[in-house]
């Protein structure tokens, strides 16, 4: 993505962090439930829709009834 290097120093900072939040993490309660956004009800849609249902063809059915 042509980035520019990173200098070392940030390199350093971001894997002190990196380590920090891994200890940090350790101690706090592990998820009771896989945190997937896939298994996440979508709010827009809770019934779910398939693509026919957003095409549009059913946009102009809705917008002519």
């Amino acid at each position: 993505m042509n980035y520019p290097v990173p200098g070392a120093g940030t390199r350093r900072r971001v894997e002190r962090m990196l380590r920090m939040r891994a200890r940090l993490l350790r101690f706090l309660p592990k998820h009771k439930y896989p945190q997937l956004s896939t298994l996440i009800q979508n709010q827009t849609h809770p019934e779910g829709y398939t693509v026919h249902d957003i095409g549009l063809d059913h946009l102009r059915q809705k917008w002519t009834k």
